[in-house]
Parts: C-alpha cells; structure tokens; sequence
C-alpha cells in the first residue's frame, strides 16, 4: 500500500469515527425529542463532508455511511410535521446553519418531509433547493449534494396520477428539473478530472487515475436517468421531443469521452 493510500484510509477512519459518534449523539437527541440538538449533531456529522483530501471513492464511502444516519432525522423531521409542527419554521430554521453543506443537506431532509404534508406546492420549493445548490463550488461536493438531493424527493417530484400533481406543481416542471440536474451533475462529473489533474501537477498519471475515480461515481449521474424513466409522464412523445434532445445536447456539449460514452450507453 502506497503512503498517499494509507493517508487516505487513515482520513477516512477519523471521518468514519466522528459520523459514527456524531450519528450516534443525534439519534439520543431525537429520542428525547431534542431539536435543537439533534440538528447541531447532525451538522457536526455533516461537517465531515467538507473535506477536500478525500479522493472520490473515499468520499463516496462517507457519504454512504452519511445517508444511512441521516435517514434519522429525515423521518424526525416526519414526525414533528404529524406532532403538528409548522415545517415552514422549520425550513426557515435550518437556513441558519452557517456552512453550506450541511445547511443544504438539512434542507434536503426538511424539504423532502414538507412537501409530503401539502403545505408547500412541490415544485416550487424543489426549484429553491436546486437553486440554492448551485452555491456549491467544489465539483465533488456539489455532485454528492444533488446526489443526495434526487435520493430524497425521488417520490414527491409531481407526476401524473400522483398526490403532488396540483395546481402550481406540474409534471412538466418536474421532467424539466431532472434534465437541468442531469446537465449540472455531468458538468461537476467532468470537472472532478480536471481539478485533481491541475492540484496534481502531474497530468498524465493523475488523468488516469481519476477516470477510474470517475468510472466509480457514474451511479451518482444515472440516478437522473432512473428517476425520469420512473415518471408516468415521460412517454414516448415527450422522451422524442424533449428528453432525448437535451440529453444529445448535454453530450455534444460536455467534450468528455467518458461522459459521452457513459450518457450514450
């Protein structure tokens, strides 16, 4: 094992330890139905997704261990809407954590335990989020962001025949969204080479070794096209006259042969 290999194991064991000890905090917290401190452990536990010595593989490992903890709060999220809790206060209160990655993830959880009471329009607040994402500049976190974002509002995106159709939150939009995260997500995917290529100095070998890193993160970029063949309202009209298009547009923009080629498959 090479010293930058086992730096990076020795990196992911510490992450790994403060999710664990965090995780485990913030679960005590949302049994004694501690809000306030649920969220401040969660953001202790989110913190570690800051990191920027992680290679993508490692990184994908936190995050894995991440959203199995996060799935905690998301469904104590669930449970004070049905205590009766007005969620609008709760997204407002989360928008005061002061990082922005685990502000974003919170308001992921919120988001997602919102619109499923109906006292948010769906859409709306699914174009906030997708917005607000955008102020993530690091190519690998904003990647698992919107990651994590698809995972959790995969079955609230208003479809036809679905509780989320409503006046205001139409299918239309939700095909929409998914296509404009499709395109983001591919350009964070082609850009993870190129930083780790320009941090490196050393191109040519550091070129290879991240399309290996990038070959493993494809999934991330996938989820868009799993969540578009699920929707009810993407037919064989609407994949001819508009999917299919911007997906080719996406290809012929993005000049990157493992993103042309995995898009294409």
């Amino acid at each position: 094992m090479s010293e930058q290999e086992v730096d990076q194991e020795k990196i992911l064991d510490e992450a790994l330890l403060i999710v664990k000890s965090q995780g485990y905090q913030m679960k005590v917290a949302i049994e004694n139905n501690k809000l306030r401190n649920s969220l401040k452990f969660a953001k202790a536990m989110l913190d570690t997704l800051k990191s920027t010595t992680l290679s993508p593989s490692n990184y994908y490992q936190l995050f894995l261990s991440i959203f199995d903890e996060m799935q905690y709060i998301f469904n104590y999220f669930r449970e004070e809407a049905r205590r009766g809790r007005r969620m609008k206060d709760l997204y407002d209160t989360v928008q005061q954590c002061e990082n922005i990655i685990p502000r974003l993830f919170l308001l992921i959880c919120v988001a997602s335990a919102y619109i499923e009471t109906g006292q948010t329009n769906a859409t709306d607040i699914i174009f906030d989020l997708f917005n607000l994402i955008k102020g993530v500049q690091n190519p690998l976190r904003g990647l698992f962001c919107r990651y994590f974002f698809l995972k959790m509002i995969k079955d609230r995106l208003p479809d036809i025949g679905n509780e989320y159709e409503k006046p205001g939150a139409s299918p239309d939009d939700t095909d929409k969204f998914i296509l404009n995260n499709l395109e983001e997500m591919n350009g964070l995917w082609i850009r993870i080479t190129k930083n780790n290529s320009i941090i490196s100095g050393e191109e040519d070998v550091d070129i290879v070794s991240s399309l290996k890193e990038r070959e493993q993160l494809k999934i991330l970029i996938g989820e868009n096209i799993t969540r578009l063949s699920s929707l009810n309202c993407v037919n064989v009209e609407l994949y001819q006259k508009k999917v299919l298009p911007k997906i080719i547009e996406i290809l012929l923009e993005s000049k990157d042969s493992l993103s042309q080629q995995y898009l294409l498959e």
